[in-house]
């Protein structure tokens, strides 16, 4: 059966609008709910609509709705089965309340099977994206946990079957059991998309060595100073500034895609997402290619431009979907030429960029095509 596989952690995010300069007093309002959400391991209430209307009653609080499922992976298979029309499966630890059951039937209605792999005693966690109008560059993020978040640790373990049955893997951080997951892909021939999301003082540009002679594509993005680090950790002297500001760079770009080459021994598909340029730049054995856009949002809305996940799950989707003009070699799931990879470049980054103005987020399906990208607000 075909499927598109992920695993990992998952949360369940709100979207909370705040009147004017104050979503400082909103964000701490939240994060002194911490110690009642760990003792009650969930959140007191009924339903996410009862926990919505709990928020509205902070001061200062305009507007709150729930968007469902959020982490880099959930999105990014959200994109691949849409765009290719293909089920997913998403393993997962799985809890008891209210955001669980949600997650449960937002899985169900993108046809996304989650498989627990484990019953957590209390909810999962929520992420609460708060919106000041007076900063509109930026929003921030209030994560409450109910339980410590080393319960929430997820070692990844599809059975062998479900790797050879599937069509695709998305990854991203490096966890317990991903080096044997990734070797399994490789074996059964499907292709692999890794996500270096970022670094922290458990996780280095080492965790990753290992796997890159076994990933096929490799999404770096700007956030979390993930490119510079990842720069830094190939030994390299990453520009003053760069990449959010100062030129592009693209033969610095080259230079840390030969040194990651290098360490896989072979060529990868590289696809760098810089968010603040509303740029991607895919690099493989064809050669380099690039393409911005950048979404014209309305004065007055405030809404999540953050779209690595997103642009994750269009780039696999690309590869499944094996389009004539992308001109893929599927020995090595990239293209032939930079032609191709040019097409790829826009139809992956425009898919991303489909739906991303609304609150929630819409999402493009199996009929998309780059001239009939939703590029407004549809409530």
């Amino acid at each position: 059966m075909s499927r598109v596989l992920a695993d990992g952690q998952c949360q369940y995010a709100f979207h909370v609008e705040t009147r004017a300069g104050q979503g400082e007093s909103v964000r701490n309002a939240l994060k002194g709910w911490k110690d009642g959400v760990r003792t009650a391991k969930g959140y007191g209430v009924e339903s996410i609509e009862a926990l919505c209307a709990k928020v509205r009653t902070i001061p200062g609080v305009e507007r709150v709705m729930p968007t469902g499922p959020r982490s880099a992976l959930p999105l990014a298979l959200r994109m691949a089965c849409g765009l290719t029309g293909t089920p997913g499966e998403f393993a997962g630890h799985i809890g008891k309340g209210i955001l669980s059951d949600g997650i449960r039937s937002e899985f169900k209605a993108w046809n996304i099977d989650f498989l627990p792999r484990k019953e957590l005693d209390g909810d999962l966690p929520a992420a609460f994206l708060v919106f000041d109008p007076d900063d509109q560059s930026e929003h921030e993020t209030v994560t409450l946990y109910p339980l410590s978040r080393a319960e929430y640790k997820h070692r990844s373990n599809f059975e062998p079957q479900e790797i050879v049955q599937a069509d695709g893997l998305l990854l991203n951080r490096v966890n317990e059991g991903v080096l044997d997951l990734v070797r399994q892909a490789k074996s059964a021939g499907r292709p692999n998309c890794l996500r270096i999301h970022g670094y922290n003082r458990h996780v280095k540009f080492d965790d990753y060595r290992p796997l890159l002679p076994l990933v096929d594509h490799l999404i770096l993005d700007a956030g979390h100073n993930a490119l510079r680090d990842t720069a830094n950790g190939l030994g390299l002297n990453p520009p003053r500034g760069w990449p959010e500001a100062g030129p592009l760079q693209m033969d610095f770009l080259r230079e840390m895609a030969a040194a990651l080459d290098a360490i896989a021994g072979k060529s990868l598909l590289h696809g760098i997402h810089i968010n603040g340029r509303n740029t991607l730049v895919l690099m493989g054995k064809a050669g380099q290619a690039s393409y911005s856009f950048k979404p014209v949002v309305p004065e007055g809305r405030l809404c999540d431009l953050k779209a690595t996940s997103r642009v994750q799950g269009a780039v696999l989707a690309g590869i499944l979907l094996n389009k004539a003009e992308f001109n893929l070699d599927m020995a090595i799931f990239q293209p032939r030429s930079e032609a191709g990879l040019a097409k790829l470049a826009e139809w992956a980054y425009r898919a991303a960029h489909h739906g991303i103005l609304n609150v929630p987020w819409k999402w493009p399906d199996a009929s998309f095509e780059p001239t009939r990208m939703q590029t407004r607000v549809q409530e």
